[in-house]
C-alpha cells in the first residue's frame, strides 16, 4: 500500500481512489493521487464512486462536519475509523451495515486489524464474487445473466460483476438483480428519464436507491400483456362520447373548392359516436381539400341523420344487406382525388398522419399503399404491417406488444397493412377494381396489398399513420388463408413457411441490402466527438437505399423524439437495446444482415464475444473514426510523459483482423492503419457542402469556440481551459473591450465550466439547435487543440459556413490544409503565436477573405455527398441483393 504524509499524518487511501474517475491533469496515476491527497480532498473533489464527500459530511455533527471540510471528508473517513461506531454509508453504491449484518466473519476481519471498515473489505478482499454490496445487487444473477461479464470478471479484465456494473451496465440498463428492472424504471417515469438528460443523477441505479422507499415500478414486472381493463374501455367509449357531444354543437365541414387532395371513404352501420369521433379526428389532423365519402350501410341507430352532424359530405344510403367489403367498393366508383384514405368508425387518427402519408406517397410513385400503428385501448399494438407465408397465413408485426417499441417506429416495406386506416392510388384501385368480393369473410386488405405488389407497386409501413382504435377489435387474420393460398399461391413462393422464425425487419422487399450499424449510442449531431459523422454516414447509408438499423451499445439518454429528429424515418433505431441484448439481437436476427458496421474501434473489442458467438455473423466493417492511441500519443507529450506507440496501436487494432474492411476518417490516419498491415483500408471524412453566411466582416464581432465536451479532460475541454486561460490574456491586450469569446456546444452531465461563468470576456450558450445565427455574428473561429485523433468536425462545419479559422498545427496537420490559404495554423505549445494569429486575422478584412474563400473551396472539393457515397458504395458495393444470395449464407461466425 501507498502512504503518504501532510500536515495531518499519514494516511493510506488508495484502496479508495480511482484514477479514471479523479479528471486530474496529473498524467501519470502515482502523481494524480499525490495530487488527491495533498490537494483534492480539501477541495472536496470526488475520487471514488465509493466515495460521496458531501454525503459523508451530511452525517456528521457540526464540529466534525467542519473539521471533515477542514482536512478532507476521505481524510477525516479514513482517520475516524476506531470501529466502535457505526460505519457512515459514504455511497448510493454501498451500504456497510447491511454488508455486515450478511457476513458476520467481515465484523472479526476488521477487529483482526485485516481490514479498516466495511467497505474496506469489500473493495480489497480475495474473492470479491462472493459478496454484494447492498441488497439491490445480487453478485450470482448478474454473472448469470451477462455471460459477456462472466468472461471479463474471469480473465481479470473486471474484478467483480458490480464494478463492471458500475462502470459500464449501469449506464445500458442492465438489470443488477431478479428483483430490479433498470429499463422498466426509466421508461415507467418521464421524471426519471430527465433526472438523467440534466444529471442529477449519475445513473438510472443511482437515482433508483436514492429515490426513498416508496415501491418502484422498476421491481418485478410480470412478462405477459395485461389484459385491457374495464376501466380502460370504459375511459375510451368516454372519450368518443366527448367528442361526438362536442362535434354536435358545431357540425363538422367538409365543404371545399377546386379538386380535392383526398378522397376518404368511411362506411357505418351504427356505432354513431365512434363515427363522429373518428370524422372529428380526421378534420383535426388533415385541413386541406377532402373529398368525403359517407356509406351509411343500413343503420338503425343515430347514425341515420350523421348529416346534421357532417357539412359537405358526399353521402350515400345503401341497403342494410350489403357487407362492409362491397358497400366500399361502390364508395370508390365516387372517388375523384388521387390518393384515397379507406377509414372505418372507431379509428382516431394521431396529429399528422394524414399530411404525412400524403407527402410521402407523392413523393415516392413506387409506393401504391400506406397503412400505419394501430393501438389498442391499452396502449398495446394491434398491428404493425404484416407478414404472409408461403401457405397464405400471415401473421400481424408486433402484435400485443407496447406501442412505442422502437421496431414499430421506422418506415418500412411490408405485405400488408390493416384495412382499417388504408392510403391507396385511386387510379390502382381502380386498375385492380378494388376489393374482391371473394373475400367478403375477411383478408380482403391483405388480397389487395398482394395485388398490389404483383402490380408492381411496394406497400409500405409508415408510423406517422399512427392511430387508436376505440373498439379494440381483433381480426382472426389466417381466417382467410386458403383463399389466399388459391388466388396468390404462385407468388407466396418466395415467402417463407410458416412459422418460420421472423421478426419485424424481416420485411416484404427482400432484394435490399441490411446493414446493422453498431456505436456508442444513438449519433445525435448536437453531441459532437464523431457523433455529427455516424450520423451523415446513416444517412447516406439510407440514402442510397440501403436497410439500416441502428444499435447502440449503450442505452441512450435521448427521447424518442430527439432521436426522429435527427435520423431518417426509414432507420431501424433499437434505442432500448445495449450491447447486454447484442448477443440475443444477432441470435433472432441471424441470417438477416449483410454487413455489420462498428464505429470506432474500441466497440469491435468491446462486442467481439457477441459476435463470435453469432451464428452466421455477417462481414465485418471497423469504421475507426479515430485513433485513439495517435490521441494518447499527442497528450503524453504535452504532459511530458513516456508513451509506446507503436504498443498502444497494437492493443488498440488487436481484433482488426477478422474485419473485411477498415475506415479511416482521414488519409494521415489510413497510412497508419496500412503500416499496421491491414489491407483494405478506405478513407471516409466528413460531409460538408459549402453554406456560406452572407453577413460582412464589418458586421461580425466575436471569436466562436464550438465543440461538445463528454468529460473532464477530453481534449475539447483542455483545449478551451488552454485558449481562456493562455490565450485569451494576450488577445484582450490587442483588442481590448472588444475582446469576447462565445462557447457553444453539447456539455455531458458532470462536466462543468462553472469557473468561466463569470468571466467578463466569456459567454456560455451550451447545447444550440440552430448554429447558423452563431457562424454568421461571429468573425472568427478558434479551435485551439492540443490533442485529438481523426479530423475535427467543426473545423470543416465552421468553413463551409463561411467563418474563418484559427486552429492549431496538429489539426492543420489532420486536415491536410494550407496555413495562410484556408486557415491559420499556431504550434500548441505557443500561446502567443496562437493569440497574434487570432488578433490579425480579427483585424484584417483582406485576409479574412481569402481565408473564407479558400476554405470553402477545400470543402466543396474534398467533402461533398459525392465522395461519401462513391467510398460507401466500394465498401458495401450495391445496395441491391442478389436474389440468390442469402445474407451471409454459409460465412462461419467471426473468429
Amino acid at each position: 500500500m501507498d502512504e503518504t504524509t501532510n500536515l495531518t499524518g499519514p494516511i493510506d487511501a488508495l484502496w479508495l481512489f480511482s484514477y479514471e474517475l479523479y479528471g486530474t491533469d496529473q498524467g501519470d496515476p502515482a502523481e494524480a493521487y499525490q495530487h488527491f491527497i495533498r490537494v483534492g480532498d480539501r477541495e472536496g473533489r470526488t475520487a471514488s464512486l465509493f466515495f460521496d464527500p458531501a454525503m459523508y459530511r451530511a452525517q456528521l455533527a457540526p464540529d466534525p462536519a467542519r473539521a471533515a471540510a477542514d482536512e478532507g471528508a476521505c481524510r477525516h473517513f479514513l482517520r475516524h475509523r476506531d470501529g466502535n461506531e457505526a460505519e457512515p454509508r459514504t455511497s448510493v453504491y454501498f451500504d456497510p451495515q447491511w454488508y455486515i449484518g450478511r457476513y458476520p466473519s467481515v465484523s472479526a476481519a476488521i477487529g483482526d486489524g485485516d481490514f479498516t471498515c466495511a467497505l474496506h473489505h469489500y473493495l480489497t478482499n480475495d474473492t470479491p464474487t462472493e459478496f454484494d454490496p447492498l441488497p439491490q445487487f445480487s453478485e450470482r444473477f448478474y454473472l448469470a445473466r451477462y455471460p459477456d461479464v462472466a468472461r471479463a470478471v474471469a480473465g481479470g479484465i473486471s474484478r467483480s460483476g458490480y464494478l463492471h456494473f458500475l462502470q459500464h451496465g449501469v449506464f445500458e440498463l442492465r438489470s443488477p438483480s431478479p428483483e430490479v428492472d433498470l429499463r422498466r424504471y426509466v421508461d415507467s417515469d418521464a421524471t426519471v428519464r430527465e433526472d438523467l438528460d440534466y444529471g442529477r443523477a449519475r445513473d438510472a441505479f443511482a437515482h433508483y436507491l436514492s429515490s426513498g422507499p416508496a415501491p418502484k415500478p422498476g421491481v418485478r414486472v410480470p412478462a405477459a400483456m395485461p389484459p385491457i381493463s374495464a376501466e380502460i374501455e370504459a375511459h375510451f367509449r368516454l372519450r368518443a362520447d366527448i367528442a361526438a357531444s362536442a362535434t354536435a354543437r358545431r357540425s363538422l365541414d367538409f365543404t371545399f373548392a377546386g379538386d380535392p387532395v383526398l378522397s376518404v371513404v368511411l362506411v357505418a352501420r351504427n356505432h354513431f359516436t365512434a363515427t363522429l369521433m373518428t370524422l372529428s379526428a380526421l378534420r383535426m389532423t388533415c385541413a386541406a381539400a377532402i373529398e368525403l365519402l359517407l356509406i351509411d350501410a343500413g343503420s338503425e341507430d343515430e347514425t341515420r341523420y350523421i348529416d346534421r352532424f357532417v357539412t359537405g359530405a358526399t353521402l350515400l344510403r345503401l341497403d342494410g344487406n350489403l357487407d362492409r367489403l362491397r358497400a366500399r367498393n361502390a364508395a370508390l366508383a365516387c372517388a375523384s382525388a388521387d390518393a384515397v384514405l379507406l377509414l372505418d368508425p372507431g379509428i382516431e387518427l394521431c396529429a399528422d398522419a394524414v399530411t404525412a402519408t400524403l407527402d410521402r406517397l407523392a413523393s415516392d410513385p413506387s409506393i401504391g399503399v400506406i397503412g400505419g400503428k394501430l393501438i389498442r385501448p391499452n396502449g398495446r399494438l394491434l398491428l404493425a404491417g404484416g407478414m404472409v407465408f408461403r401457405d397464405g397465413s400471415s401473421a400481424g408485426y408486433l402484435r400485443g406488444q407496447r406501442s412505442t417499441a422502437p421496431e414499430a417506429d421506422f418506415v418500412r416495406d411490408v405485405d400488408f397493412c390493416s384495412g382499417r386506416a388504408l392510403l391507396v392510388r385511386r387510379k390502382l384501385l381502380e386498375q385492380l377494381n378494388g376489393f374482391d368480393e371473394q373475400f367478403s369473410a375477411g383478408g380482403e386488405d391483405i388480397d389487395l396489398c398482394l395485388r398490389v405488389q404483383q402490380a408492381g407497386y411496394r406497400v409500405a409501413y409508415d408510423p406517422a399513420m399512427t392511430a387508436w382504435l376505440h373498439d379494440d377489435a381483433l381480426p382472426e387474420l389466417d381466417d382467410a388463408a386458403p383463399l389466399l393460398r388459391v388466388r396468390h399461391g404462385a407468388y407466396l413462393q418466395v415467402r417463407p413457411e410458416p412459422g418460420t422464425r421472423h421478426d419485424l425487419a424481416r420485411c416484404a422487399g427482400p432484394e435490399r441490402k441490411r446493414v446493422l450499424f453498431l456505436d456508442d449510442t444513438v449519433p445525435i449531431r448536437n453531441i459532437g466527438s464523431g457523433f455529427v459523422r455516424s450520423n451523415d454516414l446513416i444517412i447516406v447509408m439510407a440514402s442510397m437505399g440501403f436497410m439500416v438499423t441502428m444499435f447502440p451499445l449503450m442505452t441512450p439518454a435521448f427521447s424518442p423524439s430527439m432521436i426522429a429528429a435527427d435520423l431518417p424515418d426509414d432507420v431501424e433505431v433499437m434505442r432500448d437495446d445495449s450491447a447486454a441484448t447484442l448477443e440475443r439481437f444477432l441470435e433472432d436476427r441471424s441470417g438477416f444482415y449483410d454487413v455489420i458496421w462498428i464505429a470506432r474501434t474500441h466497440n469491435l473489442n468491446r462486442v467481439q464475444a457477441a459476435l463470435s458467438n453469432a451464428p452466421r455473423c455477417p462481414p465485418l466493417v471497423l469504421d475507426t473514426e479515430a485513433i485513439a492511441s495517435l490521441r494518447d500519443a499527442a497528450r503524453a507529450r504535452i504532459q511530458g510523459h513516456d508513451f509506446d506507440l507503436n504498443a498502444a496501436l497494437t492493443a488498440e487494432f488487436r481484433n482488426a483482423a477478422v474485419c473485411r474492411h477498415v475506415v479511416a476518417v482521414s488519409a494521415q490516419e489510413a497510412a497508419v492503419l496500412r503500416d499496421l498491415g491491414l489491407a483494405e483500408v478506405t478513407e471516409i471524412g466528413h460531409v460538408r457542402e459549402p453554406r456560406l453566411t452572407e453577413r460582412r466582416f464589418t458586421d461580425r464581432s466575436g471569436m466562436l469556440f464550438f465543440g461538445a465536451i463528454h468529460e473532464v479532460g477530453s481534449p475539447n475541454y483542455d483545449a478551451l481551459c488552454w485558449f481562456i486561460d493562455e490565450v485569451l490574456p494576450l488577445v484582450e491586450r490587442e483588442l481590448g473591450w472588444q475582446t469576447r469569446l462565445t462557447i457553444a456546444g453539447y456539455l455531458a452531465p458532470g462536466v462543468k465550466l462553472e469557473g468561466y461563468r463569470n468571466h467578463p470576456r466569456v459567454t456560455l450558450h451550451g447545447v444550440i439547435a440552430d448554429a447558423a445565427p452563431l457562424y454568421d455574428s461571429h468573425r472568427v473561429f478558434v479551435a485551439p487543440t492540443r490533442f485529438a485523433a481523426g479530423v475535427p468536425y467543426k473545423v470543416h462545419e465552421a468553413a463551409s459556413f463561411g467563418l474563418p479559422v484559427i486552429a492549431t498545427e496538429l489539426l492543420r496537420s489532420q486536415l491536410g490544409w494550407e496555413n495562410e490559404t484556408e486557415l491559420l495554423a499556431a504550434e500548441m505549445t505557443d500561446p502567443a503565436d496562437f493569440a497574434h494569429n487570432v488578433v490579425r486575422l480579427y483585424r484584417d478584412q483582406a485576409l479574412w477573405q481569402r481565408l473564407r474563400g479558400g476554405a470553402a473551396a477545400r470543402i466543396t472539393a474534398e467533402n461533398g455527398r459525392g465522395r461519401y457515397v462513391q467510398a460507401l458504395r466500394s465498401i458495401l458495393g450495391s445496395p441491391l441483393r442478389s436474389p440468390d444470395v442469402p445474407s451471409a449464407a454459409g460465412r462461419e461466425p467471426a473468429p
